[in-house]
């Protein structure tokens, strides 16, 4: 069977995971500047998602009232957090 590229290929595989070597992933924040309810479910979901992939998922620049944010909702738990450089 020829291989295929491009769109086609990625919509034969989407769904499935794919092989991941990575023990993290940084999930750059710095320029978000609003987050809604919405926005930390998606959060919440990317963090469920690594951890069952066995990935740990990283914030980072997360801006202080995202940060904030996290905290009052009790979310920071969850995350682990890039130390700034």
């Amino acid at each position: 069977e020829p291989q295929r590229s491009g769109p086609e290929a990625a919509g034969s595989t989407l769904g499935t995971p794919a092989p991941l070597h990575a023990t993290e992933i940084p999930l750059d924040l710095s320029r978000v500047e609003q987050v809604d309810a919405a926005g930390l479910g998606l959060l919440v979901m990317m963090h469920r998602r690594s951890a069952a992939l066995g990935v740990r998922l990283v914030l980072a620049g997360v801006p202080a009232h995202l940060h904030h944010l996290l905290i009052l909702a009790g979310l920071d738990r969850l995350f682990f957090f890039a130390m700034a450089v």
